[in-house]
């Protein structure tokens, strides 16, 4: 009786540790993140908006004494606000958002110098 019950368990042990080897290793690599790799450096800059052109180009500087330059950002960059009051409750935003003298924070992935998001920071 002890030897069944003693086997019963082993190939219940067994059993269970062949079905979780068999399993998945994970989550598939598409899901929840549209196509962009979870595991990529990027680096996250906080500048202000210092001119926006007639084209609807916008130029920013890192810092006091630092050259002013051009954001490139694509259809895939979200803009969105720290918070939403500021902008009569919505969170996500449009590049017509923006104007001179906000501070914002920009995510970049170094590698590609692709603008991933871009964050309006609290005025004030």
């Amino acid at each position: 009786m002890r030897k069944t019950l003693l086997l019963t368990l082993l190939f219940a042990m067994l059993g269970t540790g062949l079905a979780y080897a068999s399993g998945s290793s994970g989550p598939s690599p598409a899901v929840g993140t549209f196509g962009a790799d979870p595991l990529a450096v990027t680096e996250v800059m906080k500048c202000t908006v210092t001119r926006i052109a007639e084209n609807g180009s916008v130029y920013i500087r890192d810092g006091e004494g630092q050259p002013e330059r051009l954001l490139s950002y694509s259809e895939d960059t979200r803009f969105v606000a720290q918070k939403k009051k500021e902008f009569d409750g919505r969170k996500r935003l449009g590049i017509e958002d923006l104007k001179v003298g906000q501070r914002l924070r920009v995510t970049v992935r170094p590698a590609t110098q692709e603008v991933v998001r871009v964050k309006v920071l609290k005025q004030g």
